[in-house]
């Protein structure tokens, strides 16, 4: 089994079992109320597997775990947050909100980065009010290109979303259990981070629950 850049995290998931070492598969459901090193209390109880949780660093903006999920805590037009990940194949599943109903409003998850910063280069999922667009692309130097492209009923609820990647380097998006569609891309075959990103005064956005494996 090939070890990965990732700490694990306190969640339910049978994938997500370690008490040591470097694993395959990383999570992060924000017990701890911390996204910048590891709480080993929350409440005066031990979280388990406090010492292998994912360590994010902001880049752009100001941000906050301390009610059990990632949030920014300041309106701001871009706001990125990043954590190291080496894994590029797989299946990468996490919780949001778009909490924002303006148009303008944008919640973009990317889970295979070759880069860091504020130029990115690797996959990114979308999810918008803009356009009402569900979709998910890949951006080069060469610019942006669009591996699937779906749409969505906006809402302020919690959702569920889903990218799977197997070694053929076909991808699915799911959102809700509910396949957005299918398509092929070997841009990149390697990974170095994974990153969130909200757009224009989103702060009612939030990320929860992620889970790689």
């Amino acid at each position: 089994m090939t070890e990965v850049v990732g700490y694990f995290t306190d969640v339910t998931n049978p994938h997500i079992q370690k008490v040591g070492g470097t694993p395959r598969n990383m999570g992060d459901d924000f017990g701890d109320n911390v996204y910048t090193g590891r709480n080993r209390f929350v409440a005066g109880i031990l979280c388990p597997y406090a010492n292998f949780r994912l360590v994010w660093t902001p880049i752009l903006g100001t941000w906050s775990a301390s009610n059990g999920y990632l949030e920014k805590t300041i309106d701001t037009a871009n706001d990125w947050i990043q954590t190291p990940s080496s894994v590029a194949y797989g299946t990468w599943q996490y919780k949001m909100i778009l909490g924002a109903t303006s148009a303008t409003h944008l919640f973009q998850f990317w889970p295979c980065m070759t880069t860091s910063g504020s130029l990115k280069y690797g996959y990114y999922i979308t999810i918008t009010y803009e356009s009402v667009k569900c979709d998910f692309r890949s951006y080069t130097a060469a610019g942006d290109a669009l591996v699937i492209d779906n749409g969505w009923t906006p809402d302020a609820n919690p959702h569920t979303v889903k990218l799977t990647r197997n070694s053929a380097n076909s991808f699915e998006l799911f959102l809700d259990g509910v396949s957005k569609g299918t398509g092929t891309n070997s841009d990149f075959t390697t990974s170095s981070y994974m990153g969130v990103r909200y757009r224009n005064d989103s702060v009612a956005n939030r990320f929860d629950n992620l889970e790689v494996y």
